[in-house]
């Protein structure tokens, strides 16, 4: 009877760890590729543009736990450059998604970027079209990594403790 408990239990440690593994190297890897576009736009060159748009967006949703609705926020922001007298639209601030809880955080942000500014409009020489208003990692790459560093963290508790068990026979 123990011996089947044991390869129950050593069977979903390894489904665990694979699973924890899948996610953590899936959320590395979509950070590195986000912070080697955020290095490369460090180098891209800069032309004057124009904010066309710059709108709150609320997203409503049912949180069926806590029985009501929670509401999560980000931002439009649109604007049109010009690149060797092609015309070009942009809908990106920084690499990296943006929502938030806080209608505050992203008022702030739309603030920055008020329509008919004049900005600095950075874009990929190789594809014009690629355009950036910030140089710098946005949050959702930071909460990438760390979403990453948490699922290795538990890919290696529970590989652990798989290798554990199967040595120990526990």
């Amino acid at each position: 009877m123990r011996i089947g408990r044991t390869n129950a239990s050593a069977k979903s440690l390894f489904f665990i760890f694979l699973i924890c593994l899948a996610a953590g190297l899936g959320s590395f890897f979509m950070w590195k590729s986000g912070m080697k576009k955020v290095n490369a736009s460090k180098k891209w060159p800069s032309v004057s543009g124009t904010i066309t748009e710059s709108k709150l967006i609320t997203k409503r949703e049912w949180d069926k736990k806590k029985k009501k609705y929670n509401n999560t926020y980000s931002y439009k922001i649109r604007y049109q450059y010009s690149v060797n007298n092609t015309d070009y639209e942009g809908n990106r601030v920084s690499f990296g998604r943006f929502t938030s809880n806080s209608k505050y955080v992203v008022k702030s942000k739309l603030k920055e970027y008020p329509v008919n500014k004049k900005v600095n409009v950075f874009y990929n020489p190789e594809k014009p079209n690629e355009a950036v208003l910030e140089t710098k990692a946005g949050l959702g790459l930071y909460i990438a990594l760390i979403v990453a560093v948490m699922f290795l963290f538990g890919a290696f508790i529970s590989g652990y403790s798989f290798v554990r068990r199967l040595l120990t026979g526990i």
